[in-house]
């Protein structure tokens, strides 16, 4: 009992501060962030970069834990119920690297296409999610994976890159 409501007291600490902040940088470049009532972050090692006129959205009872990285170009949804672990980096955008370009690669621009994550999803230690990805609602993606094709709703995926390791349910 006496862990639960230590954990109870770091929710409201860093709920509090860590989306204040965000919101009110979102409000100051011009982007979209929405959070669901419940969400938190667990660690203020989180970070979370939202471009001019890109959207976040994370839906209700959200958890993202410690070293966790989102960077939006264009468009991240974050279902209800989901659970980030640690270290998990979810981009919507790649560099844009031309072979014939002579121009560095850090000048080229980027790439985007949307990512969304439904509902009751599990994202585990050191997954990595890349642009334009659909994962489907009650999937779990296990520890270190890298995901790079759509998700199925109701299956476990692992590997890299990320494959249908079992369905989970019907």
């Amino acid at each position: 009992m006496m862990f639960q409501d230590n954990l109870r007291n770091v929710y409201r600490f860093f709920r509090g501060w860590r989306w204040w902040k965000i919101k009110i940088l979102s409000r100051l470049h011009g982007s979209t962030i929405k959070t669901g009532i419940g969400s938190y972050i667990l660690s203020p090692s989180v970070s979370i970069r939202v471009q001019p006129g890109a959207r976040l959205i994370l839906g209700r009872d959200v958890c993202l834990r410690a070293y966790t990285s989102i960077h939006v170009l264009e468009s991240v949804e974050i279902g209800d119920d989901t659970l980030i672990a640690e270290m998990v980096t979810i981009r919507d955008h790649d560099h844009n690297m031309l072979t014939d370009d002579p121009r560095p690669y850090r000048k080229q621009g980027f790439i985007s296409a949307p990512i969304r994550i439904g509902q009751n999803v599990w994202l585990g230690n050191k997954v990595t999610i890349t642009k334009g990805i659909n994962i489907g609602d009650n999937s779990v993606v296990a520890a270190n994976a890298v995901v790079t094709k759509d998700v199925e709703p109701n299956v476990l995926v692992g590997g890299v890159p990320a494959r249908i390791i079992k369905k989970l349910r019907d």
